[in-house]
């Protein structure tokens, strides 16, 4: 009797283990990677390269700066990849982001 008994509870603990698995695998929020967000956010290009370790930031409606983010890449990227490594600041410019 004792042996059935270890058995049924090595059973409810691996159809515990697996009921686990199955709800934390559905509950998590799965985001599609291919698809980009709208850009809807209007933004002017700011030079800031004369005050110390700056560059160009993206300055919104509401004067917020948004620093873009600069990878560094042994080989270029492509472009669908990130677009923002072909894109050419120039001070002044208006632009829609997404951030």
């Amino acid at each position: 009797m004792k042996v059935c008994l270890m058995k049924n509870e090595y059973v409810m603990k691996g159809i515990s283990i697996i009921l686990f698995l199955v709800v934390f695998g559905a509950s998590c929020d799965k985001k599609d990677s291919s698809v980009r967000p709208a850009c809807l956010e209007e933004a002017t290009i700011k030079d800031l390269r004369s005050l110390d370790g700056c560059d160009f930031a993206f300055e919104l409606k509401d004067g917020t700066r948004l620093i873009p983010e600069r990878r560094v890449y042994i080989q270029a990227p492509k472009k669908e990849d990130d677009p923002i490594y072909y894109f050419q600041m120039n001070d002044g410019e208006k632009v829609t982001i997404s951030y």
